[in-house]
């Protein structure tokens, strides 16, 4: 049973690069809970369970946007992502939707890539 105090994310996994589940803790930063950067990676497809260090390298969601990454930790920020550029709003009060301008400048790119991840996930 995975405790409900952790946090999942959808990595890539260090040994066969396919999907993989990231579990860490929270920890306070800036005044709000966190995930914290270490925790444990566990692969399905090649048996990987080790403790890790989380990095930006590690999303498995995540693709270029010009020059920058965009990056989100599972199937249900996709969809968050999607739903903020499908929107129109260039602001919004949820962390997850605060993105650089540029984005907006790219915003059918996004949609497409994102809508094509989607479709292969289904």
């Amino acid at each position: 049973m995975i405790d409900d105090k952790l946090v999942r994310r959808i990595v890539k996994c260090p040994k066969c690069l396919s999907k993989a589940s990231y579990f860490s803790g929270k920890i306070e930063r800036y005044r709000k809970l966190l995930p914290s950067q270490d925790g444990r990676v566990v692969c399905l497809n090649c048996g990987f369970n080790k403790e890790h260090h989380f990095t930006s390298k590690d999303y498995y969601y995540a693709f270029q946007v010009k020059d920058r990454k965009l990056y989100a930790r599972g199937l249900d920020s996709l969809k968050t992502i999607l739903n903020h550029f499908k929107s129109d709003k260039h602001y919004s009060s949820d962390p997850e939707c605060d993105f650089p301008k540029e984005f907006y400048v790219h915003k059918r790119l996004i949609i497409h890539k994102i809508e094509k991840i989607l479709i292969e996930e289904d």
